[in-house]
This record gives C-alpha cells, structure tokens and sequence, in this order.
C-alpha cells in the first residue's frame, strides 16, 4: 500500500511539473543571490525537485507522518525563513539553490520560486 501511495504522489509531481507553461521564468534569476522567504517561520527545501513536490503533495493531502518521515530522512531540511541563498538554476515551478547561512550553509536543494526573492 505504501509503495502505491508513493508512486501516486511521483506521479502527482511529475504531472505538476508538467502542465507548467514551456518557457515561463521565474521570480529569480539565475547567479542571482536570494533570501529564502516562506509564510511560516521554516521553509522545507528538498534534496531534489521531486522530493520537495513529493513533500508539498504530502502536506496538501494533510499526511503529515510521511511529510515528517521525509525531514527524518533527510530528504528535506527546514531553514528558516528569511535565509540568504544562491540561485543556481530557476525553475518552474522550483528553483535550485545553494543556501549561504545558518547551519546548512553549502548545502544545495529545491525550493518553490515564488519562495526565492531577490
């Protein structure tokens, strides 16, 4: 059940991913330096793309054992909001980053572009 669970939200993400419009930007440009700004005091930021989907799917859908299970695994982290970053690559709908602050400075992962502000 588990392993069809997974793969329904796989598949939600790839088909978000998807129906996005061809060639539209985002917010951020890439080399540009950036702040990491959510509504809530953290922001997820996903190991790939597919894991920061996987996990908004499993906040959408209330399924907060999974969302959970994936910030033990590491395959997200919670920075705080406000966290300068570097945009490596803008995406639709996420953007690849390198974040520079705070405990994971260095590290690079994926977060949605209306999250990335200059």
């Amino acid at each position: 059940m588990l392993v069809l669970v997974i793969c329904v939200m796989i598949f939600l993400a790839l088909s978000r991913r998807l129906s996005q419009p061809h060639g539209s930007s985002s917010q951020s440009d890439p080399g540009a330096d950036a702040q990491i700004v959510g509504p809530k005091d953290m922001v997820p930021v996903g190991s790939t793309a597919e894991n920061y989907d996987m996990y908004t799917q499993f906040i959408a859908s209330k399924d907060r054992d999974s969302a959970n299970s994936m910030i033990e695994s590491n395959l997200i982290t919670l920075v705080p909001s406000g966290t300068k970053c570097h945009v490596i690559n803008a995406g639709t709908p996420d953007d690849e980053i390198r974040i520079e602050e705070g405990s994971f400075y260095g590290h690079n992962g994926f977060v949605a572009a209306e999250l990335v502000k200059r």
